[in-house]
């Protein structure tokens, strides 16, 4: 007998119902949100303090207004470290205030931190005032301080609407390359094998599995078990890893099946990561997964955030305009022939001069070597700033003093030449060899 369609919608109707929760009953699926940064680098207002200039790609005031757009009920956000060096962030390390960065995270409500490798630049403990000062979970299983004991935990588990997530968290082994004299007694281990020890431990606890791993995707110095890559294909338990340290912007990969992101510096990017969760038994399982990038400078700054961190702000500012010295006598190179190959790069100038004369009084080295940070590199005559130094050198990097022979320093001087590309007849300029 063929149904009428009134007949049909009701049949219909009667079935979709059958399927949903009665009064009280517990969801079937839920769909739950992680706001993951990484690599703020100092940038908590909207301004760049190093070239004393407006720079509204991001910062904390920015990504304040972001977060509170995208958080919901079922939301955890988490940060993977780098957060207090760079920006004149340095101005507040040692000064015995909470950092501005850290006033940052805990006013927009962070749940989990990570340190980064810079956190280490300053010492154990700015880590651990680091971590006093925060309101949410620190985590780092692979680094153990002087006396055996564990700088942060290696994990934690969250709950939202009823599902555990357990999030892990650990900083690239290589951090003892870096700040060898800041970790001299400590133990920064394998995090592969912290990794595999807590998943153990936690067995059965979480229904979700998060990692918030400041390493990158590829190994450094070719160490094993230093980017999120081995990490993966050992731990396929993982459901989702953020990834720092290479601001490299990863909307969303796959390694080994599990769902990986990365961020821009400097607050630039945010990641959303929506999981799609079903009922299994007594717990969840994960069903689907997805996630996106968020352009922080698409926001307007909170002016709340703006309000917190004005007291920073007006320090940052005073600081970068602070007169350190006087030019005269000229520019410290002359204009750029040509705008592909600069000046400094081809003849003496007092440029390249400033930079390594500065270099040899700190190491007391007899030979230096420094590269042009920026092709139109130059300060003039008058009075010079703190902030006009960035336009010299413009990156805060670590000055290293190494013992070398005559050979390794000519083979160091021909692969520095090998930046140009050897002179041939009817050439009628130097050429970069890109």
């Amino acid at each position: 007998m063929k149904k009428s369609p009134a007949a049909i919608l009701a049949a219909a109707l009667i079935a979709a119902l059958c399927f949903l929760p009665a009064a009280g009953e517990e969801p079937q699926t839920k769909t739950l949100r992680i706001i993951a940064t990484g690599d703020l680098h100092g940038k908590f207002c909207p301004w760049d303090y190093a070239l004393n200039e407006a720079n509204p790609s991001g910062s904390m005031a920015q990504l304040s207004t972001a977060v509170a757009q995208y958080r919901n009920e079922q939301t955890i956000l988490v940060d993977a470290g780098d957060t207090i060096q760079d920006n004149s962030a340095d101005l507040f390390i040692g000064s015995g205030m909470v950092h501005p960065m850290i006033q940052a995270i805990n006013a927009i409500g962070y749940d989990v931190w990570v340190t980064g490798n810079h956190e280490y630049n300053y010492g154990l403990d700015t880590v651990k005032k680091t971590i006093q000062d925060l309101r949410c979970r620190a985590l780092t299983g692979n680094v153990y301080d002087r006396n055996g004991t564990p700088i942060a935990d290696g994990c934690t588990i969250l709950e939202r609407g009823g599902v555990r997530i357990a999030v892990i968290g650990m900083v690239t082994p290589n951090i003892v390359r870096w700040d060898a004299s800041h970790l001299a007694g400590c133990a920064v281990t394998d995090p592969l094998e912290e990794t595999r020890r807590i998943i153990d431990s936690i067995r059965g606890q979480y229904d979700v599995l998060v990692g918030v791993f400041h390493m990158g995707i590829e190994n450094e110095y070719n160490l094993p078990n230093s980017c999120v890559t081995d990490i993966l294909n050992a731990c396929p338990e993982f459901d989702v890893m953020v990834s720092a340290h290479e601001h490299v912007l990863i909307p969303s990969m796959e390694i080994n099946g599990v769902l990986v992101v990365q961020n821009k510096s400097q607050a630039q990017t945010m990641s959303v990561i929506d999981l799609t969760v079903e009922k299994a038994g007594t717990g969840w399982r994960l069903k689907e997964k997805r996630a996106q990038s968020v352009m922080i400078g698409e926001y307007e700054a909170d002016p709340e955030m703006i309000e917190l961190l004005s007291g920073y702000d007006l320090q940052a500012r005073e600081d970068a305009q602070r007169v350190i010295g006087i030019l005269e006598g000229g520019p410290l190179a002359p204009e750029n022939g040509m705008a592909e190959i600069p000046a400094a790069q081809i003849q003496d100038t007092a440029l390249m001069d400033l930079i390594n004369e500065a270099q040899l009084y700190y190491s007391g080295s007899r030979v230096s070597a420094a590269a042009l940070s920026v092709a139109d590199a130059n300060l003039y005559p008058g009075e010079i700033r703190k902030c006009d130094t960035a336009l010299v050198y413009r990156f805060p990097n670590t000055l290293y003093k190494l013992h070398m022979t005559g050979a390794h320093l000519k083979r160091y001087m021909e692969w520095s030449a090998g930046y140009f590309n050897t002179l041939k007849t009817g050439d009628s300029t130097l050429s970069i060899n890109e």
